[in-house]
């Protein structure tokens, strides 16, 4: 579908409003490695699960199996497919025995930014498929107390096989409403990963024609902000919370970041250090709309040929 389209064609996908956004948001150069990423897709990246794994013995049979990959600059264990190489590397047995998590750069950004250590009591709210929830074990050296949870049936049952699979064992699963866990454990957990479901348009890429149904007006953004209500306050005094998604929509990002940010005051943003290139700060106006000008040191990873769109906000919760 994407062959001879080219960036003038993708633009004509898009409905107007979607253009629109996309240049109040962002610089024409960068709303064009934004088509490009979208018309092209993206390589597959993968890494090293030391949960289980001696990164020697995997990419000693990657070399084998004369799989080509290049190594990840930007953290460690992680590596891109130089080529369209992907059944052969899940035919692989250190992939079959959990060695090798397949997970887009993105992805793997907030739980490398989320500092936790194996004296944390953790939550991963939205935890399914679970990439983010091993990452924090293997942070955590498999010690320490992390809760994943996630209320859609199925994609628990994902999360748990994930869990086992994977080899995290200071993990427990539980499949609730994300948004009733405030009342269960308020003020408990001294770090919390939300990764909101949200429209996902920062995964889009061509292929994926089921992304191009957009709506203007996010069908998300209500949970969204009940679900960080209820992060927030199931968060200890002096703890910290990180808000993500995979959208680009402000609606679902710097406009939830707001709300929580009027609703509670003892809420404080973070700075984040990153050592990529594909970023830029959190906007503090959209439209008709002004936020808090606290929001800028939130960040929006602009989508490219490696990662996915993505918006992370690192929250405190003042003592």
């Amino acid at each position: 579908m994407a062959v001879g389209i080219g960036i003038k064609g993708v633009r004509e996908l898009f409905p107007e409003y979607y253009l629109d956004m996309l240049y109040e948001i962002y610089t024409p150069k960068e709303v064009d490695l934004i088509l490009k990423s979208y018309l092209l897709g993206r390589k597959t990246t993968f890494r090293i699960n030391r949960l289980k794994a001696e990164g020697d013995r995997v990419l000693d049979e990657l070399k084998r199996k004369n799989i080509k990959v290049d190594r990840c600059t930007y953290y460690k264990d992680v590596y891109v497919l130089k080529e369209k190489q992907d059944r052969v590397l899940q035919g692989l047995e250190v992939y079959k025995d959990g060695n090798i998590y397949l997970q887009n750069l993105s992805s793997i950004i907030p739980a490398e930014i989320l500092d936790v250590n194996n004296k944390d009591k953790v939550l991963d709210m939205c935890a399914a498929p679970g990439g983010k929830t091993l990452k924090l074990a293997e942070k955590m050296n498999n010690e320490g107390v992390i809760i994943a949870n996630e209320v859609n049936r199925i994609r628990y049952e994902r999360l748990k096989f994930n869990l086992e699979k994977f080899g995290a064992k200071n993990v427990t699963s539980l499949n609730l409403d994300g948004r009733r866990l405030m009342y269960i454990y308020k003020g408990y957990f001294d770090k919390i990963l939300l990764d909101v479901p949200c429209s996902g348009e920062g995964t889009i890429t061509i292929k994926n024609t089921k992304k191009l149904k957009l709506l203007k007006n996010s069908p998300f953004v209500k949970v969204q902000k009940e679900l960080v209500q209820s992060a927030f306050v199931s968060l200890k005094k002096d703890g910290v919370m990180l808000y993500s998604t995979c959208t680009i929509s402000p609606q679902e990002n710097e406009e939830v970041i707001n709300y929580l940010l009027k609703k509670y005051k003892d809420a404080e943003i973070l700075p984040i250090n990153l050592n990529i290139t594909n970023y830029k700060n959190g906007i503090i106006s959209f439209k008709d709309k002004v936020y808090d000008e606290r929001i800028s040191k939130s960040i929006r990873i602009i989508p490219n040929e490696f990662m996915e769109g993505f918006y992370i906000c690192l929250i405190s919760k003042k003592g």
